[in-house]
Order: structure tokens, then sequence, then C-alpha cells
């Protein structure tokens, strides 16, 4: 599942450098030098794991002729195929060997793919919506359109209910569709390009318009109005609706001018009855969990009690600048450019921190059903317990990631490579298979041990079939095989 979050490539293409005998250059810093046969190899460590860990498992790559990007995202089909789209069409390619399914042309009469490439209905169709006010219902085995609905607006994402209902704006209005595509109700909220942040459990549609937020029953009548630039709610607290809203404040350096202040507030969502608020200097919200709302302020992050508003725990000073995941076991991870940090959310400790390399910012975490994580930096998807940091495997794309998701299965991952259209499939179980075969010595009797000295300074001690890096032992035999 993709984890709370408020997503091609050619095989590693190692560093090496290959000297004879007699050369006496030193290796690179960053590197050690292995001893094989009668030749002298200096490796980065980087890419001795780039070989062990991503050897074998990029599946396929498609689509990096067409020098386009997948520039309105990739979404998961029911079947395992992927959604993916630019702004002038809508194309299916298969999970398995990355051949197109079917495509579709969206860009008539100068208009373009609104969504995001498309929504999945609980049905398992396609929601599609495009800038001339068109909502459409695709099939998703053959792309044909199945009905279409008239928003005579800029169609965005729509949202749906747990009862099958489709909300999405119509002009100024919010619209409720059923599963069929007939007009349910449309609400008057006299705005233009309004956002519907969520749907809650009984019905209750809140939509955003410039810095006011509407919510509509599931009777198409509003049941109240209240300041607020975004709004959340989550299924672990349905007595609650979190808001953040702006507020002007007199500048404390300019006499006469005035800045900009976050407001966080909890809301009955029946009433709109304010239940607590806190102001910020800026400040939003990052996730919940058990009871706590995470929220995060310039290089700082609180957990508030979510009945009383009151902080639990508090952290300041450089923090990671985005929040990526809440984990279902309560990790809060945070990402910046450079590294990976860990927090227990109950408590606000530390748990781990990753050195990592770059930044992304638009490929969301994931978590599995074993309760690992799968998240990326730049150019190298990660797959970390995230209890204590561990590196379970990692993944290098040579040309960088864009967006990412995660197979129904758990077994792939499709990456983006940005700037070129390309998506590959990376086989991770395989990398993970990979990693243990290769860390894990096939005799026990001829394990190599290294002293402490040995796993700081990186120095490899050779010793028998094994060698030792960072504290980590290869076999001789299989690093020869890469």
């Amino acid at each position: 599942m993709e984890i709370q979050r408020l997503y091609s490539a050619s095989l590693p293409d190692p560093a090496r450098r290959q000297a004879s005998e007699e050369d006496s250059l030193p290796a690179p810093q960053d590197s050690v030098t292995l001893c094989g046969r009668s030749r002298f190899t200096a490796v980065t460590r980087e890419s001795i794991a780039d070989q062990i860990f991503g050897a074998r498992s990029v599946l396929w790559t498609s689509g990096a002729d067409k020098g386009s990007n997948i520039n309105k995202g990739i979404v998961m089909a029911p079947d395992g195929d992927i959604i993916t789209g630019t702004y002038c069409d809508l194309k299916k390619v298969s999970g398995s060997d990355g051949k197109t399914v079917w495509e579709k042309d969206v860009h008539e009469k100068n208009h373009n793919l609104s969504t995001s490439p498309a929504v999945i209905a609980k049905d398992g169709s396609l929601l599609v919506g495009t800038t001339d006010g068109v909502l459409s219902s695709l099939d998703p085995a053959t792309g044909k359109e199945i009905w279409r609905y008239r928003t005579d607006s800029y169609t965005t994402d729509p949202l749906q209910g747990e009862d099958g209902t489709i909300y999405v704006q119509k002009g100024r209005d919010l619209a409720a569709v059923n599963a069929d595509g007939t007009e349910k109700y449309h609400a008057p909220i006299g705005r233009d390009r309004a956002k519907i942040a969520f749907v809650d459990r009984k019905g209750g549609a809140y939509v955003i318009c410039d810095s006011d937020l509407f919510v509509i029953g599931p009777d198409g009548k509003q049941r109240w109005q209240a300041p607020g630039r975004e709004a959340v709610g989550f299924a672990d607290d349905p007595d609650r609706v979190f808001i953040t809203s702006s507020k002007d404040v007199p500048h404390p350096a300019y006499k006469g001018s005035t800045t900009m202040h976050s407001v966080i507030c909890a809301r009955n969502p029946e009433t709109g009855e304010a239940l607590w608020e806190n102001e910020y200097d800026y400040a939003k919200i990052d996730g919940y969990h058990k009871g706590l709302v995470i929220v995060e302020e310039h290089e700082k992050v609180s957990a508030l009690d979510a009945g009383t508003g009151k902080a639990r725990w508090e952290r300041s000073g450089k923090l990671p600048c985005e929040n990526k995941a809440v984990t279902s076991k309560g990790t809060l991870i945070m990402h910046d450019p450079g590294h990976f940090e860990a927090l227990d959310i109950a408590t606000g400790n530390a748990k781990w921190s990753l050195d990592v390399k770059g930044y992304n910012s638009s490929s969301p975490a994931f978590e599995t059903k074993d309760g690992n994580v799968v998240i990326a930096d730049s150019n190298t998807i990660y797959c970390i317990d995230p209890e204590n940091g561990d590196v379970k495997f990692r993944f290098r794309m040579d040309k960088g990631i864009g967006r990412m998701a995660l197979s129904r299965d758990e077994t792939v991952v499709y990456v983006e490579e940005p700037g070129t259209g390309a998506l590959s499939a990376v086989d991770f179980r395989n990398a993970a298979a990979i990693a243990k075969d290769m860390l894990q010595p096939s005799d026990a009797s001829g394990a190599a041990s290294e002293t402490p000295d040995e796993k700081q300074s990186g120095e490899v001690n050779v010793e028998k079939d094994y060698v030792i890096i960072d504290g980590i032992k290869l076999p001789k035999k299989k690093l020869q095989k890469l």
C-alpha cells in the first residue's frame, strides 16, 4: 500500500578502474581494492552494492524512444497493468513485459488530459477528466468509453465515496455522480477551480475553494463552511476533521505590513464546531497515528494530541524538510537532500538515520505487507526496515527516478525515468534474494572474521574464500561472476 503521505534505466554501470600489477596508482577515495586472480581492480563500494543488489533485476524498459515525460503520473490498474499519461494521451502498459496494451488520444480541440492520469473506481473502471469539461469512465481492458458526464469546467481528479458516489466539480457547483454516470445532485459552491479534499464515511464532501472550506452532505445540502486551505480526515479518527487555514498578522519587522500565519484546528465533521485551534508561523499536517496528529513546521516537527491539540512532543533543529512516510507501526520517516531520518511517533525519539544522495519529492513511499518501506532518493530505490533502519537492499537507476509505483503483488517497482518518458520494471524481490545470497556465506565453516578497526576503516581482509568490505562478508566466487 502507498504509505500515508499528506511517486528507464539500464542495468547499473559500475565505476571500475582496471589496473595492471605494475600500476602503483592509489585507488580512488571511497573505493576498495579486491584481489582477484592475477589482477587488481579498484571498485567503489557503491558500485559493489549496485551489482549485488541490482544485477538481473530490471525486467523491462519501455517508452524511452519517444522522448516525452510521463508527466501525469503512474497508476496501477486492478489487473496488474500500469496506466500512464501525458497531457495528450492516456496509455495502458502491460506490467509483465512493458508492451502497450492500448493508447487513447485525448488531445481534442486543444484540450488536454487534466486528471493524473486516471482515478481507479471501485468497480475497476478508469475515471478520466479533460480540460474541456468531460469526465469519462473507461473500460480498463480496452480503453473504450463506458459513459461520459459533462462538467462544463476544468475537470480535476474526482473522488469516490464508500457508497460508490463520484464527486467532481461541475462549473461553479459540486456534482455527485452515480457509478453509472447519472447525476445524483449538484450543489452550489460559487467558486471556480475547487479541490475536493476528501469524502468522509457518511458521504460528506470537503471542498476547498480559494481559502474557504465547504462541507456538502450526502443530500447535496451544505453542512457548514469555515476558513481552510487544506482539510484532511483519518479513518482511525472519524469524529474529527483537521483543517489548516491562513491568518494575516502584523509583520514583526515592518510596521504597517502583515505576514501570514498558519492555523490548524480540529472540527466536528457534522456541525463544524471548533474543538481546538493552534497558531503557527508556518505549519502543515503530515499524518496521523494512534491519536497523534503529526505537524511539520520550519525545521521542527511535533505530535499533537488529536483530542486536545496539545503537543505530546516536539523536535526542533535542522530536520529533513519533508515527511515521506507514516508507517503502520508508528515510525515517521523524513527526507531531505542528503539523508533519511526516522522518529518514533509515540515519543519523538530518533530511531535511525541514513545518508543518501539527492532528493526525491515526486515519488511516495510504500509499505509492504511484511512491514518494510520502499522509498527512493534521486536515483536509488531502497527497501528499509522502518524499525531499525536496516537496508534490505538498494537498486540504483543510473538516469534518475521520477515517479514510482509498487505492483499490487508487491514484487515489482515501476519507475519513471525523468526527462525521457522511459518506464522500467524492477523486480525488487529478486534483488533482495540476490542480496541475501551474496551477504550470507554458503559454508558457515568458512566464515571470515573482521576486527572493529577493519570495519571502521573499510579495509579489506582477505581470508579463505571471503572478502570483508565495511563489515560485510562477500564470497569471492560470487563477486567474480558479477
